[in-house]
């Protein structure tokens, strides 16, 4: 992927027909970056643990010949990111970007947090930085 500045914007070049994952895609800047991705013609999928939002994002962003789809997936789970990924390759072929934005954050203070939500969020933030991009490298 080619990224270069133009006329005070970002250019990312010609991503038509390219398969794209988006971890955390269903809001945010997760989706805007799907959107960005779609106008270039990227065919999309959305990962997110909203399912019901990923599948609402994914209806936003399809049109212009390209394709979206939104899949339910916790990506701090291997079995989930496993099974999307089958997903993906079946609905869009092999994924060539991946965007892992997904991740999550607390406002309770480290001395107050219950160890189970400190658990999940190494385990959202952390595992899932090597387990999306492990699978997406395998074909």
């Amino acid at each position: 992927m080619l990224l270069r500045a133009e006329g005070g914007g970002l250019d990312i070049g010609t991503l038509s027909g390219r398969a794209s994952v988006i971890t955390g895609g269903a809001r945010g800047l997760g989706f805007a970056i799907a959107e960005r991705f779609a106008e270039q013609g990227a065919d999309v999928a959305i990962l997110d643990l909203d399912g019901h939002g990923a599948e609402v994002a994914a209806q936003r962003l399809g049109g212009g010949g390209m394709r979206a789809v939104g899949i339910q997936a916790g990506v701090g789970d291997p079995g989930d990111v496993e099974r999307a990924f089958g997903r993906v390759a079946s609905e869009l072929g092999d994924v060539q970007i991946l965007v892992n934005n997904a991740g999550m954050d607390t406002t309770a203070e480290i001395a107050e947090m219950p160890v189970e939500m400190w658990d999940e969020m190494i385990r959202v933030n952390l595992r899932s930085v090597s387990s999306a991009p492990a699978r997406s490298l395998r074909r």
